[in-house]
């Protein structure tokens, strides 16, 4: 009778601790074993660990659940709780989000850091909270692209009249405009050849995304630019945010910031990694100064406010953060 008391009492105090376990949906749309993909590995293990075990997770990788902008539409709706993607994507519900594909518009890895903890970057957090009830947990610097080209870029006047491929994005073809190019809007799979048919004469891409597409046999001239530090961001619905207990949120919010962490610097191992073998097969890497490539960005970013394409005084907020 004692052993049936103990055992009855036992089985009814993990009843509170089961019915508080919750499953959250992650996903993305991110390849699997990209990058991102292999951070929301990171992300989902972390959840578990930080929660106890509260928390259950079901981690959807690859594309299965559509394209970034699907995948947003779906986090909206909460048939997606956690999102991890490019926070630029955002631009369509907080104009300001559009800056980050803007280029030279951060000096470092330090600078993007330092914005994301920026009172200016939580004000954005804040807006889009209120736009789409999706709150950011964690935002950071993926890999820097650089510059492709199929001849020595010597300076910043070389870039003068480039025959450029772009991606189909307003602010890459705006910037490069500004910097003296002329760009031509060339769908991904299709630069290798045109880099080595010379419709094109120069690509821009992060090193793991151009070895991918062999970038760098057609074009082995390599200029580290680091014109955009590519930004990811872990986010989570509003709603399933507030229905968790304070001590779940933390394990949440924890988990996306080491997430963050990972991805950040295993984004430079693979980088350098990328760029030793990338050199090994006959490439050739450079540097030029940026200085008149960075006045020319201001300028332009200025005249992108003036169009709406994020609020006036956007870049100079992002400057001042130090």
């Amino acid at each position: 009778m004692k052993n049936t008391l103990l055992a009855t009492a036992l089985i009814a105090s993990l009843i509170p601790s089961l019915a508080q376990a919750e499953k959250l949906v992650i996903a993305g749309s991110e390849a699997v074993g990209s990058l991102l993909d292999r951070m929301s590995v990171q992300l989902a293990e972390g959840i578990k660990k930080h929660s106890n075990g509260n928390l259950e997770v079901n981690l959807i990788r690859g594309n299965a659940m559509g394209t970034a902008p699907q995948v947003i539409q779906q986090q909206m709706m909460g048939t997606v709780d956690i999102n991890f993607t490019r926070p630029e994507y955002y631009s369509e519900y907080v104009p300001e989000f559009g800056i980050l594909s803007w280029g030279l518009t951060f000096e470092d890895r330090q600078h993007m850091d330092k914005f994301f903890a920026s009172n200016s970057f939580e004000r954005w957090n804040e807006e889009l909270i209120s736009a789409v009830s999706i709150r950011i947990l964690a935002a950071g610097p993926d890999q820097a692209r650089v510059m492709f080209s199929t001849k020595k870029i010597e300076n910043a006047q070389t870039i003068n009249n480039l025959k450029m491929r772009v991606p189909q994005i307003t602010t890459y073809l705006k910037f490069w405009q500004a910097a003296g190019a002329r760009p031509t809007q060339v769908d991904w799979s299709e630069v290798f050849l045109s880099l080595n048919s010379g419709l094109v004469e120069a690509a821009e891409a992060d090193y793991s995304g151009a070895m991918s597409q062999k970038f760098h046999v057609a074009a082995p001239y390599i200029i580290e630019t680091n014109h955009v530090f590519s930004a990811a961001d872990i986010s989570i619905n509003e709603q399933t945010y507030q229905s968790l207990s304070n001590e779940n949120q933390e394990a949440v919010k924890k988990a996306a910031q080491e997430a963050i962490v990972w991805l950040r610097n295993e984004a430079q191992v693979d980088s350098n990694k990328v760029k030793q073998k990338m050199i090994s097969e006959g490439a050739k890497v450079s540097t030029i100064d940026r200085t008149p490539l960075i006045a020319l960005s201001a300028a332009a970013a200025h005249e992108m406010e003036k169009e709406g394409l994020w609020p006036k005084g956007t870049w100079d907020e992002i400057k001042a953060v130090r």
